[in-house]
Protein backbone atom coordinates (compact mmCIF):
# COMPACT_ATOMS: atom_id res chain seq x y z
CA UNK A 1 0.00 0.00 0.00
CA UNK A 2 1.99 3.33 -0.89
CA UNK A 3 0.73 6.48 -1.11
CA UNK A 4 2.73 9.86 -2.25
CA UNK A 5 3.01 13.24 -0.37
CA UNK A 6 3.04 16.33 -2.43
CA UNK A 7 4.14 18.44 0.35
CA UNK A 8 6.51 21.33 -0.98
CA UNK A 9 9.99 20.31 -0.52
CA UNK A 10 11.14 23.51 1.68
CA UNK A 11 8.14 22.10 4.00
CA UNK A 12 9.41 18.96 4.44
CA UNK A 13 13.20 18.97 3.98
CA UNK A 14 14.08 22.12 6.03
CA UNK A 15 16.16 21.03 9.19
CA UNK A 16 16.12 17.33 8.24
CA UNK A 17 19.58 15.29 7.91
CA UNK A 18 20.34 12.01 7.80
CA UNK A 19 17.93 9.48 6.95
CA UNK A 20 14.99 11.77 7.11
CA UNK A 21 16.59 13.57 3.95
CA UNK A 22 16.99 10.05 2.29
CA UNK A 23 13.16 9.62 2.80
CA UNK A 24 11.79 13.06 1.43
CA UNK A 25 13.59 11.86 -1.68
CA UNK A 26 12.32 8.58 -2.01
CA UNK A 27 8.53 10.16 -1.10
CA UNK A 28 8.81 13.13 -3.84
CA UNK A 29 10.36 10.33 -6.42
CA UNK A 30 7.79 7.52 -5.68
CA UNK A 31 10.76 5.05 -5.45
CA UNK A 32 9.18 2.18 -2.90
CA UNK A 33 12.17 1.28 -0.53
CA UNK A 34 14.23 -1.98 -1.15
CA UNK A 35 17.22 -3.67 -0.02
CA UNK A 36 18.95 -1.62 3.05
CA UNK A 37 16.44 1.50 2.87
CA UNK A 38 13.55 -1.10 4.18
CA UNK A 39 16.07 -2.57 6.92
CA UNK A 40 16.81 1.15 7.93
CA UNK A 41 12.94 1.74 8.30
CA UNK A 42 12.53 -1.76 10.59
CA UNK A 43 15.74 -0.46 12.81
CA UNK A 44 14.36 2.79 13.36
CA UNK A 45 10.77 0.85 14.19
CA UNK A 46 12.36 -1.86 16.64
CA UNK A 47 12.59 0.47 19.65
CA UNK A 48 9.11 1.37 19.53
CA UNK A 49 7.39 -2.17 18.89
CA UNK A 50 6.97 -3.20 22.46
CA UNK A 51 5.39 0.16 23.19
CA UNK A 52 2.76 -0.14 19.83
CA UNK A 53 2.31 -3.64 21.24
CA UNK A 54 0.84 -2.48 24.00
CA UNK A 55 -1.53 -0.21 22.67
CA UNK A 56 -2.90 -1.89 19.76
CA UNK A 57 -5.25 -4.13 21.68
CA UNK A 58 -6.16 -1.00 23.75
CA UNK A 59 -7.18 0.93 20.61
CA UNK A 60 -9.11 -2.04 19.31
CA UNK A 61 -10.80 -2.19 22.72
CA UNK A 62 -11.42 1.49 22.22
CA UNK A 63 -12.62 1.72 18.58
CA UNK A 64 -15.63 -1.37 19.76
CA UNK A 65 -16.80 0.63 22.64
CA UNK A 66 -17.26 3.68 20.23
CA UNK A 67 -20.42 3.75 19.92
CA UNK A 68 -21.41 3.92 23.67
CA UNK A 69 -19.75 6.86 24.64
CA UNK A 70 -21.64 9.71 24.24
CA UNK A 71 -19.29 12.55 24.38
CA UNK A 72 -16.07 12.53 21.41
CA UNK A 73 -13.62 14.36 23.81
CA UNK A 74 -14.37 11.90 26.55
CA UNK A 75 -13.96 9.28 24.10
CA UNK A 76 -10.76 10.74 22.46
CA UNK A 77 -9.16 11.29 26.38
CA UNK A 78 -9.79 7.20 26.97
CA UNK A 79 -8.70 5.80 23.19
CA UNK A 80 -5.27 8.00 23.51
CA UNK A 81 -4.95 7.44 27.53
CA UNK A 82 -1.80 5.25 26.81
CA UNK A 83 -0.02 7.51 24.75
CA UNK A 84 -0.28 10.82 26.62
CA UNK A 85 3.10 10.70 28.71
CA UNK A 86 5.29 8.94 26.30
CA UNK A 87 7.52 11.97 25.00
CA UNK A 88 7.95 9.66 21.69
CA UNK A 89 5.14 9.57 20.79
CA UNK A 90 4.00 12.35 18.08
CA UNK A 91 0.42 11.87 17.22
CA UNK A 92 -1.78 7.92 16.67
CA UNK A 93 -4.64 7.59 14.87
CA UNK A 94 -7.43 4.91 14.91
CA UNK A 95 -9.36 4.38 12.09
CA UNK A 96 -12.68 2.64 11.68
CA UNK A 97 -13.86 1.33 8.67
CA UNK A 98 -17.72 -0.86 8.93
CA UNK A 99 -19.63 -0.10 11.34
CA UNK A 100 -19.94 3.05 13.08
CA UNK A 101 -16.64 4.67 10.68
CA UNK A 102 -14.96 7.05 11.61
CA UNK A 103 -11.02 8.61 12.05
CA UNK A 104 -9.27 9.53 15.86
CA UNK A 105 -6.68 11.14 16.08
CA UNK A 106 -4.68 12.48 19.44
CA UNK A 107 -4.27 15.81 17.67
CA UNK A 108 -6.68 16.70 15.04
CA UNK A 109 -5.09 19.94 14.83
CA UNK A 110 -2.51 17.97 12.94
CA UNK A 111 -4.55 16.29 10.50
CA UNK A 112 -4.24 13.01 8.75
CA UNK A 113 -1.26 10.03 9.27
CA UNK A 114 1.85 11.64 6.87
CA UNK A 115 1.39 9.77 3.81
CA UNK A 116 4.07 7.19 3.61
CA UNK A 117 6.04 4.13 1.46
CA UNK A 118 5.06 1.46 4.19
CA UNK A 119 7.43 -1.45 4.16
CA UNK A 120 5.83 -4.69 5.42
CA UNK A 121 6.68 -6.25 8.75
CA UNK A 122 6.15 -9.38 10.57
CA UNK A 123 5.39 -9.50 14.18
CA UNK A 124 5.42 -12.91 16.59
CA UNK A 125 2.67 -11.10 18.77
CA UNK A 126 0.64 -9.27 15.72
CA UNK A 127 1.53 -10.56 12.57
CA UNK A 128 1.32 -8.50 9.84
CA UNK A 129 1.99 -4.68 10.37
CA UNK A 130 3.97 -1.94 8.40
CA UNK A 131 6.42 0.69 9.06
CA UNK A 132 7.40 3.65 6.97
CA UNK A 133 9.40 6.81 7.97
CA UNK A 134 7.81 10.03 7.40
CA UNK A 135 7.38 13.45 8.89
CA UNK A 136 4.97 15.11 10.97
CA UNK A 137 4.06 19.11 10.70
CA UNK A 138 5.82 21.28 13.17
CA UNK A 139 3.27 21.46 16.32
CA UNK A 140 2.85 24.61 17.73
CA UNK A 141 0.83 28.31 17.82
CA UNK A 142 -1.04 28.79 14.60
CA UNK A 143 0.71 30.37 12.15
CA UNK A 144 4.31 29.98 13.70
CA UNK A 145 7.11 28.79 11.43
CA UNK A 146 8.52 25.30 12.22
CA UNK A 147 10.17 22.32 11.25
CA UNK A 148 8.82 19.09 10.32
CA UNK A 149 9.48 16.30 12.30
CA UNK A 150 10.74 13.27 11.55
CA UNK A 151 9.06 9.58 12.62
CA UNK A 152 8.83 6.34 12.28
CA UNK A 153 4.71 5.10 11.44
CA UNK A 154 3.48 1.38 12.77
CA UNK A 155 0.56 0.39 11.92
CA UNK A 156 -1.64 -2.56 12.02
CA UNK A 157 -5.09 -3.33 10.85
CA UNK A 158 -7.26 -6.10 11.71
CA UNK A 159 -10.94 -7.16 12.44
CA UNK A 160 -12.42 -6.43 15.87
CA UNK A 161 -15.26 -8.30 17.38
CA UNK A 162 -18.35 -6.33 15.55
CA UNK A 163 -17.01 -6.66 11.87
CA UNK A 164 -15.42 -3.21 11.53
CA UNK A 165 -11.87 -3.24 10.63
CA UNK A 166 -9.54 -1.39 12.63
CA UNK A 167 -5.96 0.53 11.58
CA UNK A 168 -4.04 1.81 14.21
CA UNK A 169 -1.34 4.34 13.70
CA UNK A 170 1.19 5.51 15.69
CA UNK A 171 4.40 7.94 15.00
CA UNK A 172 7.27 7.76 16.85
CA UNK A 173 9.52 10.78 17.04
CA UNK A 174 13.06 10.17 15.82
CA UNK A 175 16.00 12.46 16.26
CA UNK A 176 16.97 13.98 13.01
CA UNK A 177 20.99 13.07 12.47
Amino acid sequence: MTRFDRAPAGAVVCGLTGYALVLCAFVFCGCGLRGSAAADVKASAAPHLAAFVDFDPWARRAALADPAFRDDRAFMEAAFAPLREQRDVGDAWIERRGTHARTLAMHPELGDPPRATWTPMRHVELGAIQVALAALPPRGPAGTSGVARPCVLIAHQDTIDDGAVVRVIVAYLVAAE
